[in-house]
């Protein structure tokens, strides 16, 4: 649990650091804690240091450890030499332990908690995870988050959904800070010198570090390139300076960006579909009408590149030297093994030229400080950077690596020029814990995306999946938060999800569900609509015979009006002298006159009216009942 009380003990260190502003002050209050634990009263620089690492984790060079005990210890009379060793004396005090440690060591534990309960959500399994081996690949990850181990992508995403809880945050500023701080002191050859840079230094680009100074790789990755060549320029600038930083780019590297902006004009020519992880290519194409309007922005491309001051390094031959060689084929042998076989050994074979150059101008010096290393590569490319770390390359882990992340230069640069922390300077943005984990996971999902794309262009061109789907899938892919600055605490549950799951097989399976779905979907819709039919023409054969019965007796009622009146009309008419005969002839009068005055077409249809409005009223509302009970499903 080495890095378990690293983590904990820079971060007391970081709060030291606030309080003195001397990193030799700060390492003399962990080196007399370390001698009070362990009761050691008497010991040399190397045991010294050993306490140190197996005490805070910390591994410091020696040679800072001996200024601290000779410069502060022994200078205020807590050590005497006798017989080569450094002996306490009566002022030191044997009871004087870091405070806050046991602290940092809590906040370190509920942070683990919390992220072994994250796991446990995320992966939905009622296996026990771990912890020992949760809490190796936490380490690693605040250590070094391009580092990818078994839960890269579960951490980024703790980190990022806790991006607005305070106290969470306050606790991995610390530790970052405070590693900061440490890795300084460990890659700076002479941290009394800090405040201003003494040595020339080189910096050479990669391709992709070039695409984010100009801005083609988003805003973040611009805002990471502004914050690192903003200390370079602040390094250059100092009165106190006796050496110069010069940013630079290999002829390798403008043969890329020529490629790159050629294959524009294909794609522009073609109307081809890209892969939606390049933004580079998104964006050098966005609001292009003609390909000269590439060519232009390829031009101002490289106007950006000499505004910031970085420029092609002359040629020179960097193999006079046969000593500084680093190309071999038992060294490619070596890294193929040790990474991916798949990859060519031409790409091998290109990075080791690389580090061949960057080798020579350090005249075979890498075991000195970051200050005194006279020339480094930086680079986003994975291979580049895996093989310039691992130990076939780097063959001491004090070693400053050919080739490194952005964030390390600007630490490096940062911890170098002594900024130090709080006041009103701003914070580099690559020193936050979030952001951190937002271009770890981005990094993933760019390589998600482009493996699912090729995947889509191969299936679509033997014809296994249709062109809609095709298009389905790429729109798909296109709206993943596959840069840093859109993954956030609304985002990246989507992004991790996108990341365990097969979307091209997803959206098969979906199609094929709904499909299915579809099909039972019209077989039951046909059969309800048959019921529902059914019911109607059931209340059809029930209202019309009741209409046609109320039509018929409301049209007998009416004429049956007409000889009952004459009737009475006869009968109450009648006299004393009127006979029987006279009577009757009487009544076929009136009823004879009756029928010439009424209109009995016009009765029936006035009568046929109104019963059919009843009826249609009638029926209306029973269709209504009829459609609510098939749409409620009762």
């Amino acid at each position: 649990m080495k890095d378990h009380k690293l983590l904990a003990s820079i971060a007391v260190f970081r709060e030291l650091y606030d309080c003195n502003k001397d990193i030799y002050d700060v390492i003399t209050n962990f080196i007399r804690s370390a001698i009070v634990l362990n009761s050691c009263w008497s010991l040399d620089t190397s045991k010294c240091s050993r306490l140190l690492r197996e005490t805070y984790g910390f591994d410091l060079p020696e040679a800072v450890v001996k200024t601290c005990l000779k410069n502060r210890l022994k200078k205020n009379g807590e050590l005497d030499i006798k017989d080569g060793q450094f002996v306490v004396t009566e002022h030191f005090n044997k009871t004087d332990t870091l405070i806050g440690h046991d602290e940092a060591v809590s906040d370190y534990d509920r942070i683990l908690t919390d992220l072994i309960e994250n796991i446990q959500k995320i992966r939905l399994s009622d296996e026990s995870i771990d912890i020992e081996e949760v809490s190796k690949c936490f380490n690693e990850y605040i250590i070094n988050p391009n580092y990818k181990n078994e839960y890269s992508n579960e951490i980024s995403h703790f980190i990022i959904s806790n991006q607005k809880n305070k106290e969470f945050n306050e606790s991995l500023i610390k530790i970052e800070e405070g590693l900061i701080l440490y890795t300084g002191i460990r890659f700076t050859a002479g941290i009394n010198e800090l405040g201003s840079w003494d040595n020339d230094l080189i910096i050479f680009l990669d391709t992709e570090i070039l695409f984010s100074a100009a801005g083609l790789n988003g805003e973040l990755y611009q805002k990471l390139f502004n914050d690192f060549n903003g200390l370079v320029d602040d390094a250059n600038r100092s009165k106190q300076r006796n050496g110069k930083i010069q940013v630079c780019y290999f002829s390798e590297a403008e043969d890329e960006i020529n490629s790159f902006f050629y294959a524009a004009e294909r794609v522009f020519e073609r109307n081809e579909s890209i892969d939606p992880s390049k933004t580079a290519m998104h964006l050098i194409l966005n609001g292009c009408k003609s390909r000269s309007d590439v060519a232009t922005k390829k031009v101002a491309f490289y106007d950006t590149l000499k505004r910031l001051k970085i420029s092609k390094k002359d040629h020179t031959n960097y193999y006079q030297h046969p000593e500084y060689n680093l190309e071999s084929i038992d060294t490619i042998n070596l890294l193929k093994d040790r990474f991916n076989n798949k990859d060519e050994d031409e790409e091998y074979s290109k990075i080791l030229k690389t580090f061949t150059k960057i080798n020579y101008i350090r005249k075979g010096e890498s075991s000195v400080g970051i200050d005194k290393v006279k020339a480094i590569l930086i680079s986003a490319k994975r291979l580049t950077l895996n093989s310039a770390f691992s130990e076939v390359i780097r063959k001491d882990s004090r070693d400053i690596p050919f080739a490194t992340y952005i964030d390390f230069m600007t630490e490096r640069l940062w911890f170098k020029l002594n900024k130090g922390f709080g006041g009103d300077q701003g914070i580099p943005t690559s020193f936050k814990a979030v952001t951190k984990a937002q271009l770890a996971l981005s990094s993933q999902i760019s390589s998600q995306v482009t493996k699912e794309y090729k995947k889509l262009q191969s299936q679509l061109e033997k014809g296994l999946i249709s062109r809609d789907i095709a298009i389905q899938i790429n729109t798909e892919l296109r709206i993943k938060p596959s840069k840093p600055e859109e993954l956030n605490d609304n985002t990246v549950d989507i992004a991790l999800e996108f990341l365990s799951s097969d979307l091209i097989e997803k959206t098969l399976r979906e199609k094929s569900i709904l499909e299915t779905k579809s099909k039972e979907g019209e077989a039951a819709n046909a059969q309800l609509l048959k019921l529902k039919n059914n019911e109607k023409n059931e209340a059809k054969e029930i209202l019309r015979p009741q209409a046609k019965f109320k039509y018929y007796f409301t049209i007998s009622v009416i004429y049956s009006v007409f000889p009952v009146a004459a009737a009475l009309i006869a009968y109450f008419s009648k006299t004393a002298q009127d006979s029987n005969f006279a009577l009757i002839t009487g009544f076929c009068t009136l009823l004879a006159f009756f029928i010439q005055l009424i209109s009995t077409k016009r009765i029936n249809k006035f009568v046929c009216r109104q019963i059919s409005r009843n009826y249609k009223i009638k029926l209306t509302s029973k269709f209504k009942a009829i459609n609510k009970k098939y749409a409620t499903g009762t």
